[in-house]
């Protein structure tokens, strides 16, 4: 065999998820996400935010964090992320940290008491197709993620279904484990075996309704598949 053509061979064996990525090691913004995402909180009312940094390799780091607010007067925020409603207005959560920084906008009133959030699956990229429709619900002390009979995802060998309050990966994943954080929340042990069709998966204990702002499928290889944006 010519050995140009055995070299192109083998090397097509070692590109991607399904076979049409080529993995590299690109540097990233640095980023930072504020958890959880919420819209109200009632005056008189405290919670404690988190924010997960993220360096230019994507790795997340613990380093310190800026908090402010741009009406202190209505929202106060410590240095810790202790924020309290004051009064009638809405306010910006900032969190700043090297180069990276979140915003968050925060209303005073009554939060969210809905018991189901929805979505639809998006694809992200070319390469990968995500369809049909997916719902966070409350079920009994606990939350379940239910996908409607017209999901369906390109299969892919090593994909895991995770809550998250970003997108782009990586995501921390622990194979046969529940690797939850601030920022994202997995929601499968194992990979999928199952790419289509109703499914439903529990929740981890601990993560509540308003926490993540979308479901990701994602391989641990390299690339997101599809998303789905919850709302109310």
């Amino acid at each position: 065999m010519n050995t140009n053509i055995l070299l192109l061979t083998i090397g097509c064996l070692f590109v991607g998820c399904t076979g049409t990525d080529l993995i590299d090691d690109p540097t990233m913004t640095e980023r930072l996400v504020i958890t959880p995402r919420i819209d109200d909180l009632p005056i008189g009312q405290s919670i404690q935010f988190s924010a997960d940094y993220f360096n230019e390799f994507g790795e997340m780091e613990d380093v310190p964090v800026e908090w402010s607010s741009s009406a202190p007067n209505f929202i106060s925020i410590n240095e810790l992320g202790l924020a309290t409603a004051l009064g009638n207005g809405p306010a910006l959560i900032i969190a700043k940290a090297g180069e990276g920084s979140d915003t968050l906008k925060i209303n005073q009133g009554i939060s969210n008491t809905s018991d189901v959030r929805t979505g639809s699956f998006q694809s992200v990229g070319n390469n990968y197709q995500s369809n049909g429709t997916v719902r966070l619900e409350k079920s009994g002390d606990g939350l379940r993620l239910v996908f409607g009979n017209d999901f369906s995802t390109s299969p892919g060998p090593s994909l895991y279904v995770l809550l998250a309050n970003y997108t782009n990966p990586p995501f921390p994943v622990t194979p046969g484990g529940l690797a939850v954080s601030g920022s994202s929340a997995q929601i499968t042990s194992n990979r999928l075996t199952k790419f289509s069709g109703e499914m439903t998966l529990a929740v981890p204990e601990g993560v509540g309704i308003d926490d993540y702002r979308y479901v990701v499928l994602y391989c641990t290889l390299g690339p997101v598949f599809g998303r789905a944006e919850l709302s109310d």
